[in-house]
């Protein structure tokens, strides 16, 4: 049944979790504020809960990167080191509140 959720959701453009490759359109996303209003969403709820701190920052960079190849002059240095700590701390509070 997974495929098939996965495989419309492809047909209709959605991408999916980073790590199960599961399609945004039937699984929850685990989203990770960045910066104020923003969001980023590398895994679902699913593969975030199972996952180590050190795995989910892993994630998290491997996506930041990915934007920050795309549209590199949206992004200064100084920009990207304010992001990635950012999304450290928030991952690491996310992460303590599971207990």
């Amino acid at each position: 049944m997974r495929w098939i959720k996965n495989f419309i959701g492809s047909l209709k453009g959605y991408s999916g979790c980073h790590k199960c490759g599961d399609a945004w359109n039937w699984k929850k996303e685990k989203c990770i504020p960045y910066s104020k209003g923003h969001f980023m969403f590398a895994l679902c709820e699913e593969c975030f809960n199972k996952a180590s701190i050190d795995e989910i920052i892993w994630w998290y960079e491997s996506l930041l990167n990915t934007y920050v190849k795309s549209r590199p002059i949206d992004y200064t240095p100084q920009k990207i080191k304010k992001i990635r700590q950012t999304l450290m701390d928030n991952i690491i509070k996310e992460k303590n509140k599971e207990g």
